[in-house]
């Protein structure tokens, strides 16, 4: 009789520290990962990592949920050094990884169809995403200041990769330039007629740029710290001229159409003894110069 309660007893004290175990490990998971429901039923979105491990796998699930997204900055300037995202993740948000200095790979499911804008803007250190076959859609600076040397396009159909550049499908799109790309004999292709923000953002080494005609915005620091870019010349085409398109740049003469009706004032931030802005008599780039200092040269 003592024999079997004794053997009782030490079966209940068992499973008592087997749940008690699987218990710890469960909600271990859950206090390592911040999340919120998402906009479908028994979906989840991570926010969050307070974990110590530098190596993360990402959860399928968290409490039942299927994890489908990468929350908007959620693991922002930790120290993580490889992440691998889980196989119901269709979008990584914006700034998602930024300021990650650690980060050296990251492993991406086949379903991913988003990256957000600066999804990895300055992980310095990374050198290794791969490009699953589902992805749709790279937002701006997706992968500005990496240390991404190649990107590897052959099993997705929606993108172009050619040294350095990532372009749409047709290559009428330019998304961006790697950061470690060599453009020092660039020459962009005549097919192009959009260029997304930061897209040559600090390439020195770029010496000249033709704006093709049907372009009709210059974004936001598209040639930010170009300082090897002397020379600009838009076509009639374009209408816009964004914050910091050409700031801390190279550039000394900028031709600018009469058709460019609206020119941020930071576009040429800190250039006024730098750059002469040609252009014809009364156009909205005319009263641009004169308005903000700036050296003009009026042409017809």
């Amino acid at each position: 009789m003592l024999k079997n309660a004794i053997k009782v007893a030490c079966f209940v004290l068992v499973v008592l520290i087997a749940v008690g175990t699987g218990s710890y490990f469960y909600l271990k998971d859950v206090w390592d990962f911040d999340f919120v429901d998402g906009t479908e039923k028994g979906t989840a979105v991570l926010m969050g990592y307070y974990g110590d491990a530098k190596n993360v796998k990402l959860p399928d699930r968290l409490r039942g949920k299927k994890v489908v997204s990468i929350g908007e900055g959620a693991f922002k300037d930790s120290d993580v050094v490889s992440v691998e995202v889980s196989k119901y993740v269709t979008t990584v948000e914006k700034n998602a990884f930024r300021d990650c200095k650690s980060l050296k790979s990251v492993k991406l499911p086949d379903g991913l169809r988003s990256l957000g804008e600066s999804a990895f803007l300055n992980c310095a250190s990374l050198e290794e995403v791969n490009i699953p076959s589902d992805l749709e859609k790279i937002n701006d600076a997706v992968f500005l200041n990496t240390a991404i040397k190649s990107l590897d396009f052959s099993k997705n159909e929606n993108f172009i990769f050619e040294n350095g550049v990532i372009y749409n499908k047709d290559m009428t799109k330019i998304y961006h330039a790697l950061s470690t790309a060599d453009l020092s004999s660039y020459a962009c292709p005549a097919s192009v007629k959009t260029i997304s923000p930061y897209a040559f953002n600090g390439h020195e080494e770029l010496k000249s740029f033709t704006i093709n005609d049907g372009v009709k915005r210059l974004e936001s620091a598209t040639f930010l710290g170009c300082k090897g870019l002397k020379e600009l010349k838009l076509p009639d085409s374009v209408l816009y001229i964004g914050p910091l398109a050409v700031s801390n740049s190279g550039v000394q003469k900028i031709y600018i159409p009469k058709q460019t009706a609206t020119i941020d004032k930071s576009a040429f931030l800190q250039m006024e003894k730098q750059i002469t802005i040609v252009t014809p008599a009364n156009s909205p780039a005319a009263k641009f110069a004169q308005t903000n200092k700036f050296k003009v040269e009026i042409v017809k």
